[in-house]
């Protein structure tokens, strides 16, 4: 008989942590190379946090793309969004807080779970844990 949803759950956790590394990465580059995602404002208490950020989103996604260290990364990028969301000025817009919270919740998924058995971390245990 045709099963149509019997798929391992790897499959679901890669595509997970797969989509949640682009998506890092898209926003961390877009965020340095665009002209307009670099307008800081310099009266605020570190101007520099935001770039920071980028480069810290930009690194953990790389990471989260390769499946290594996915459970602290993801714990990582959880308290970034939780910073953005709430100490960040101007205070975000609500649809900003949605994507936070989307971004934030799709991490407790990796953190609860790992990254799959297509990581790198899947790999590494194997190897070298008995």
């Amino acid at each position: 008989m045709f099963q149509l949803f019997n798929t391992p759950a790897s499959y679901g956790l890669c595509l997970a942590r797969l989509g949640l590394a682009l998506l890092l990465m898209y926003q961390a580059a877009n965020f340095l190379l665009l002209p307009e995602g670099l307008e800081i404002d310099t009266t605020s208490f570190l101007p520099s946090v935001p770039i920071a950020f980028a480069i810290a989103e930009l690194i953990i996604g790389f990471l989260l793309l390769l499946g290594f260290l996915t459970r602290l990364m993801a714990l990582a990028v959880v308290g970034l969004r939780v910073y953005a969301a709430l100490a960040l000025i101007p205070p975000p817009t609500i649809s900003v807080l949605e994507a936070h919270i989307a971004v934030a919740l799709l991490c407790l998924l990796l953190l609860f779970t790992g990254g799959g058995a297509w990581s790198l971390d899947r790999h590494l245990a194997q190897r070298f844990l008995p």
